[in-house]
């Protein structure tokens, strides 16, 4: 197998092959540091499809950032920041909290220049989903009767609102 030293060596060599290969291997040697995060916000959307309880935990912080993406969609650091109550937290600190949120792969970007505009790569309902299975099964025994009689015992529910979780479990 040769070895390649130079782009222009790549592009003799693979020309003798397949033509759709060649394509392939010409895109992918194209590929940038900006089209990366694109792929990977891609690569991972299909990975979630695949696998959708593999999940990291959030910590506080990471959640409350999630909060505000989730309610505004798509936001820059400092529309997040600019949501926060006062005293405001840092642009970097929130900056900081947005990378690891990217990491664990909760967060996406698109790339402006040198501006990242973020949005959620995960639906506020999957993340609940996942962590109410999670918290059932870890606290109730995996009983989703326990937890709701529990709910219904230590938060006091009105009448009204016992009512309403009846008609929505005889709806199912």
């Amino acid at each position: 197998m040769p070895v390649f030293y130079s782009m222009g060596k790549i592009h003799q060599t693979i020309s003798n092959y397949n033509t759709e290969l060649c394509k392939l291997l010409l895109i992918f040697s194209e590929i940038t540091d900006k089209s990366v995060g694109k792929l990977k916000n891609q690569l991972y959307i299909y990975s979630r499809n695949q696998n959708p309880t593999r999940m990291d935990k959030l910590t506080k912080k990471e959640e409350e950032v999630m909060k505000i993406l989730w309610k505004l969609e798509k936001a820059f650091v400092k529309d997040i920041v600019a949501e926060y109550p006062d005293p405001k937290p840092h642009y970097n600190t929130i900056s900081s909290l947005v990378r690891i949120l990217q990491d664990k792969e909760f967060v996406g970007f698109k790339q402006y220049g040198n501006t990242y505009e973020y949005f959620p790569l995960l639906p506020k309902e999957e993340y609940r989903k996942v962590f109410m299975k999670e918290i059932i099964s870890d606290y109730f025994d995996n009983s989703f009767s326990t937890a709701v009689a529990s709910f219904i015992k230590d938060e006091n529910l009105s009448p009204d609102e016992i009512e309403e979780i009846m008609k929505l479990i005889k709806s199912r």
